[in-house]
């Protein structure tokens, strides 16, 4: 098969949660997947082709045969403390066991072929308890109330909500060309704690989260809590572009 000329980027998606019944609501009264129109279009304005990726646990390996780069994004759900070693779930959690399941198989097969990745919002969170990492289940609980503006529902992802600064030496400062600090839209409740094994914080908060990362024994793994698909500056499209350049030179075997 022809190598595409654009990378073709994986892309993963939000779904329902089945309620007790076990019936769906919202969009459909059936399982339903969704995804914001922004990530796609992130992608394909930075070069690259968009594939929405379905909960199928057993075509992992062939799927990641197709790709060049993989976006784990965020949602309205989040992660399993089980699964970075705490038994014990704040009330605020929503969890989405299938979607988890599929995104940590995908993320690990992908990380052990050197697929360039990118994690946003729950997507970082993701990254971090891959290689290890915990984190903060619930931050207005966890940390008081001095706290930035880190949730949508104070500030929209249209808007900025707080500062970061970015770390002198890493992969996103020569990104964003040694730019020391961007200002940038969140929409989170939980945060990392302790940083995973083989990574690195390349952007933090006044307020002390980690707001971005990236692994030191991978050509192209980066995690950033905020939401640059939204495409407010120039900064947003540098680390897309990157992205996507990324998986363009990626040089593993494609069928």
């Amino acid at each position: 098969m022809k190598k595409n000329t654009l990378p073709l980027i994986g892309i993963t998606l939000d779904s329902s949660i089945p309620n007790d019944a076990g019936g769906h609501t919202g969009y459909s009264q059936y399982f339903w997947y969704a995804l914001r129109e922004k990530y796609p279009t992130a992608v394909s304005k930075s070069g690259g082709i968009p594939l929405m990726l379905s909960y199928e646990d057993d075509l992992i390996e062939e799927t990641l045969s197709h790709l060049q780069g993989l976006l784990i994004t965020g949602g309205r759900v989040d992660i399993n403390p089980i699964l970075y070693g705490e038994t014990d779930r704040h009330p605020s959690l929503t969890l989405n066991e299938r979607r988890t399941r599929f995104e940590l198989l995908l993320l690990r097969k992908a990380l052990s072929k050197n697929i360039p990745i990118l994690g946003i919002c729950g997507g970082h969170q993701l990254i971090n308890v891959a290689f290890g990492g915990t984190l903060i289940q619930d931050i207005p609980s966890e940390t008081g109330d001095s706290l930035l503006s880190h949730s949508s529902e104070t500030t929209p992802l249209h808007t900025y909500a707080h500062s970061v600064t970015v770390t002198p030496g890493t992969h996103l400062f020569q990104i964003l060309d040694g730019a020391s600090a961007l200002e940038v839209n969140s929409a989170h409740h939980q945060g990392l704690k302790c940083l995973g094994d083989n990574l690195k914080a390349s952007a933090t908060s006044s307020d002390g989260f980690i707001e971005a990362l990236e692994s030191t024994q991978h050509s192209f793994v980066m995690g950033l809590q905020w939401h640059p698909e939204f495409l407010l500056d120039a900064f947003s499209s540098k680390i897309f572009k990157a992205f996507i350049k990324a998986a363009h030179h990626y040089k593993g075997s494609l069928s």
